[in-house]
Parts: C-alpha cells; sequence; structure tokens
C-alpha cells in the first residue's frame, strides 16, 4: 500500500532557498563551461581535419597511394599500441607474456616459420626493456654495496 504523500505545508527540508539557487547557478555555470570547451575542441578538430585532408592531398600528388598511406597510419597506431600494452605487464610476467604471445597470437607463425608476430615483437622489446632496467638497478644496487664497503674500511 502507498504511503500518502504529505502535504505541501508539512513537508521539511533541510536546506535554504538561497543554498539551492546557488549550487542551481554553479552548475549551469559549470555546464555552460563545457559547452564553450566543447564547441572550441570541435572547431579546432574541424581545422586538423582539414590539414590531415590538405596533407593526404599532398601524398596523393606526390604519388603516394593513399591505400597505402592510411594502411601505414593504421599500422603505427596499432604498434603504439601494442607498445603500450607490453608497458603494463609487470616485469615479472614479461617472459610469460612473450611466450603466450608467440603461442596465442592471431598472427602466430605456422610451423617451421619464426617471423615474430606484432606481439611476440612487442613482448620481446618488453623483455630487453626490463632487462636493462634490472641490470642498471643491480648496478646502482652495487654501487651503493661498494660504497657502504668503503665506508666502514
Amino acid at each position: 500500500m502507498a504511503k500518502p504523500k504529505r502535504p505541501p505545508e508539512y513537508r521539511k527540508n533541510g536546506y535554504s532557498d538561497s543554498d539551492f539557487r546557488d549550487i542551481l547557478n554553479e552548475i549551469e555555470g559549470y555546464v555552460d563551461q563545457q559547452v564553450s570547451i566543447r564547441a572550441k575542441a570541435a572547431g579546432e578538430c574541424g581545422g586538423l581535419a582539414k590539414k590531415i585532408k590538405n596533407a593526404k592531398a599532398t601524398a596523393k600528388a606526390l604519388g603516394i597511394p593513399l591505400s597505402v598511406l592510411g594502411a601505414s597510419l593504421k599500422t603505427r597506431k596499432l604498434e603504439r599500441q601494442m607498445k603500450a600494452i607490453a608497458d603494463e605487464i609487470p616485469e615479472d610476467l614479461v617472459e610469460v607474456w612473450l611466450d603466450a604471445a608467440g603461442q596465442f597470437s592471431f598472427f602466430a607463425p605456422a610451423d617451421g616459420e619464426t617471423e615474430p608476430t606484432p606481439a611476440s615483437a612487442a613482448a620481446s622489446q618488453r623483455v630487453d626493456e626490463a632487462k636493462a632496467h634490472h641490470e642498471a638497478e643491480q648496478a646502482e644496487g652495487a654501487a651503493v654495496l661498494d660504497e657502504l664497503a668503503g665506508a666502514v674500511h
């Protein structure tokens, strides 16, 4: 059974009308700022779209096939994404990921092929970076120990 509503004269609120009005005005000001920022960003993006179109027209005039240019742009974007994925793998798991990237990649090489997959290439690079970081930490630790050993004598 629904609870009967109280008449307006019995309803209580814990805020003042001026506080409510102030919050409304504050939020509306923020919304206006959002609209302004979006309009400015849309204008800038439109300008960049024109620049991209002009660059592609220049490429076409130079004899560069636009399909190859587009494919190269997409490939580079994917490579940056693969690098970002690799950078997220903790250093102690990069070799596990390298193994998995080689085995379970969509582009896994056929039996007997040795061509690295995009994922395994990113994983190999991450392994190398992790090893270099580990070696740098080891060298730093050894330098500190050598310094401490010199201070003891």
